[in-house]
């Protein structure tokens, strides 16, 4: 045992404890500084992003190639080979979604034309059943609500988008 006694501790509202740092924490700093931290880590985010979403993508692509890949190796197959052969099985499901989702647009882009024909009739329809209720209507104000064109104007950019992106996956995957 030692001879000397123990060192107090000072109390709470002694002198050689500052209250500031509990009087900063208390007011709008914290809230302030939060913002600023989300808003820098979505600006870092924003920068990293060319090499995050690759990275994404790639770890996406191999949870959904794993089990195949599995399944390949427990039949005897080499493991190089059971993951090039999954690849290849991921590789032609993607591309035939890009195929089919490029080949819906590109079939929508054709048939709105007969769409705009039948809101046409459907105007004339309504225009019809409302004047026998002694209500009149402007045509060109109905069908300026859903303009054909614009409709057009919208997805032309999406089908070559769609189709773009259809190719470009082509040419990332030949290589």
């Amino acid at each position: 045992m030692t001879d000397q006694p123990p060192t107090p501790t000072p109390p709470t509202g002694s002198p050689d404890r500052d209250p500031r740092p509990a009087a900063l924490l208390a007011g709008p700093l914290v809230p302030l500084g939060a913002i600023v931290l989300v808003l820098v880590g979505a600006l870092a985010l924003r920068e990293v992003a060319s090499i995050v979403v690759p990275v994404v993508v790639g770890l996406f692509l191999a949870l959904v190639a794993w089990p195949l890949v599995g399944r390949l190796e427990r039949l005897g197959i080499h493991h190089s080979i059971a993951v090039t052969g999954a690849m290849l099985v991921v590789l032609v499901v993607v591309l035939a979604t890009i195929g089919i989702a490029a080949l819906s647009v590109a079939e929508l882009v054709l048939q709105v034309p007969r769409y705009e024909d039948q809101l046409r009739d459907q105007v004339e329809a309504l225009q019809a059943l409302l004047a026998g209720f002694g209500i009149v209507l402007d045509p060109a104000a109905l069908i300026a609500l859903v303009e054909p064109s614009e409709v057009l104007a919208f997805l032309r950019p999406v089908a070559s988008a769609a189709s773009s992106g259809g190719l470009a996956v082509l040419i990332l995957c030949s290589r």
